[in-house]
């Protein structure tokens, strides 16, 4: 998984596709994400993930896969570290 970046948005990526994501604008910023995922993560369904990241605000691929979009729910709810 790769963390990449355009403009204001960030997405988590299947590695095998960062080429095509390159070509489009991304820029990959982080390499081997690896997100977290819960028990609780593994029983939401991605209609509820997506719902939770339109509430939040957070955009995403229409075509981001269920570890893609948990991380992204995963790093918009985490603490700040200080």
């Amino acid at each position: 998984m790769i963390k990449i970046q355009k403009g204001v948005e960030t997405l988590i990526i299947d590695d095998r596709t960062l080429s095509e994501h390159q070509a489009l604008g991304w820029v990959a910023i982080e390499y081997e994400v690896h997100p977290e995922r819960t028990e609780d993560d593994l029983k939401l369904t991605i209609p509820n993930i997506k719902a939770k990241l339109d509430e939040l605000g957070i955009t995403y691929s229409a075509t981001a896969k269920k570890d893609e979009l948990i991380a992204l729910l995963n790093e918009a709810t985490k603490e700040p570290t200080e």
